[in-house]
C-alpha cells in the first residue's frame, strides 16, 4: 500500500523563502520597513505615492517592531497563525502566519517582534493550544540561509 499525504507546497515554500501574505503578514497597519520590504519602496519616485508622507514620518520615528521568522524547536508542533509569542513568560507579539517547511523539515512562524527582542538567536516561546513551544528567532529567508550553509540555526 502506498500512502500519500497532501502537502501545501506553495504555502510551505512561501514560508521558507520569506514571502509575505497580504492580510496576515502585511496589513494597512504595517510599514514596508517593519515587514522587511523597505527595499521595494522608492521615496524619490517622481510625483510621490499614496502613503509617502506616512512612510516618511514612520522612518523619522524609527521602527519599534520588525518581522521575524521563528523556528519551533519541535517540528511536529505546527503554528497556524494568531498564537501568542512569549519572552520571559510575557506576551510580546502574535504569529501572523506559520506552517511546516517541508524543505527545511521545520515548523516556521512569522511575527512582528519588538526591536529589542528581534535579534537572531533570541529564544522565545509560542503558545500552541495552551501549551508553550520553545522556539528561536532565525534568519530570513530561512530557505536561502539554509541553502547557503547556515542550517544549524534554521533546521536545527
Amino acid at each position: 500500500n502506498i500512502y500519500f499525504e497532501p502537502v501545501d507546497v506553495p504555502a510551505s515554500l512561501r514560508l521558507e523563502k520569506g514571502f509575505r501574505v497580504w492580510g496576515s503578514d502585511v496589513t494597512p497597519e504595517t510599514t514596508p520597513d517593519e515587514a522587511g520590504l523597505g527595499f521595494c519602496v522608492r521615496l524619490d519616485k517622481p510625483g510621490g505615492f499614496v502613503g509617502d508622507a506616512a512612510l516618511r514620518a514612520a522612518r523619522d520615528v524609527g521602527a519599534v517592531r520588525t518581522m521575524r521568522c521563528i523556528r519551533i524547536d519541535d517540528p511536529a508542533r505546527v503554528v497556524l497563525g494568531g498564537e501568542p509569542v512569549l519572552v520571559d513568560g510575557e506576551p510580546v507579539a502574535r504569529v501572523t502566519s506559520g506552517g511546516y517547511g517541508y524543505t527545511l523539515r521545520a515548523s516556521l512562524a512569522y511575527a512582528y517582534l519588538p526591536i529589542g527582542l528581534a535579534a537572531i538567536g533570541t529564544r522565545v516561546r509560542v503558545m500552541l493550544f495552551g501549551e508553550p513551544a520553545d522556539a528561536e528567532v532565525v534568519s530570513l529567508p530561512a530557505l536561502w540561509t539554509a541553502l547557503a550553509g547556515s542550517t544549524p540555526s534554521v533546521a536545527g
